[in-house]
């Protein structure tokens, strides 16, 4: 059997590729020999998701700087079991909902930045713009649907008073009917992915979830896109990290680089 840390890039691999957590479980014991519950898969997600997402954002991306912005909803359960009732049946109860802002390089496909808010706020458009200038620099051009509060957000986060450095925001009602960029497609088709990873699970357990933000890495280091000649997200900014472990090379990097940082600190 390998060990710990090969099963675990293995599980983290196949689940954000689209697998289930039965499906993982079932790969790793027939694989690997390895009797892993679906409960520790999601430990595992939970552990190093955060840890490698703060590696990853401390690569500086070559972008175009053409991105297309969005959002959509995640369902998330009840925090609490249903209570049964006096006939013996569960109550069935709601979960909540929040918004999943995230924003797309339009020449090299990289998923910027993401972030997860309750309302559509002045605050949480923001924040999420913010968000992706920290990872992706400054824009010149950011192209989004035609929620009216898309103008407010990006002149809050990223107004400059240097003209050559303002960034055009164009709403899709501004462009041409023709072409994918017209709806926005380019990011709705990663919603219609994380879409349908979401739904089988019938909503995610909580807002501090860190899957969305694993699919975000597993999207630009790991899945070869066909508008940018086969190649990943994060080849075509740029980056060429050497990957003959896949997640494994990024838990490890991760676990290194939080070592160094917590030695600065120190």
């Amino acid at each position: 059997m390998r060990n710990e840390t090969d099963i675990m890039a293995s599980a983290l691999y196949l689940y954000f590729d689209g697998l289930s957590l039965r499906k993982v479980q079932r790969y790793l014991k027939r694989r690997y020999g390895a009797k892993v519950s679906f409960r520790t898969i999601l430990g595992w997600i939970e552990k190093y998701v955060p840890t490698v997402e703060k590696f990853t954002d401390s690569i500086t991306p070559n972008l175009s700087g053409v991105w297309h912005s969005d959002e959509t909803v995640l369902k998330f359960q009840h925090g609490t079991p249903c209570p049964v009732k006096a006939n013996g049946k569960k109550e069935r109860r709601k979960g909540s909902q929040h918004w999943f802002w995230d924003c797309i390089d339009e020449g090299t496909r990289y998923l910027v930045s993401c972030h997860l808010s309750k309302t559509r706020s002045l605050e949480a458009g923001t924040q999420h713009f913010k968000n992706c200038k920290a990872v992706g620099g400054r824009p010149k051009v950011i192209i989004t649907d035609k929620l009216l509060g898309h103008g407010r957000f990006i002149r809050k986060a990223l107004w400059n008073p240097n003209k050559d450095k303002m960034v055009t925001h164009i709403p899709t009602e501004a462009i041409p009917r023709h072409g994918e960029e017209a709806h926005n497609q380019m990011i709705e088709r990663f919603h219609g992915t994380l879409d349908d990873r979401v739904k089988p699970m019938r909503g995610l357990k909580s807002p501090d979830t860190a899957i969305p933000r694993g699919f975000r890495i597993h999207y630009n280091f790991f899945k070869p896109h066909e508008g940018i000649d086969y190649i990943t997200p994060a080849e075509a900014a740029g980056i060429h990290l050497p990957f003959n472990d896949g997640w494994g090379n990024l838990m490890t990097w991760a676990t290194y680089y939080q070592a160094m940082n917590n030695t600065k600190d120190n």
